[in-house]
Order: C-alpha cells, then structure tokens, then sequence
C-alpha cells in the first residue's frame, strides 16, 4: 500500500507519473490481494457446509 500512496502523492504534488512498471506492480499486488479475498471467502463458505 505504501506504493500506491507514494505514487498518488508524488502525481498530486509534483505531477510525477510512476513507471510503467510501478504501474504494473500495483496492478499485480492489487490483484493478488482480490483473489487472496474471494479464496479465503470460498474456504470459509465451503468448511461451513461440511
């Protein structure tokens, strides 16, 4: 999240645009943590029915 915040910033005061490839490593970080979420979701869903 650190990464996300310092790049928000650094466009907000400076006008600085990450890299592409900082762009890119947030994308990937984000979207591991959305499948980490619907993972733990389908774990809980699922030892609740057995």
């Amino acid at each position: 999240s650190q990464i996300f915040w310092a790049s928000l910033l650094a466009f907000a005061f400076w006008g600085e645009q990450p890299p592409q490839t900082t762009a890119m490593g947030i994308g990937i970080i984000t979207a591991a943590g959305i499948a980490l979420l619907f993972a733990a979701g389908r774990r809980q869903t699922g030892l609740s029915q057995a």
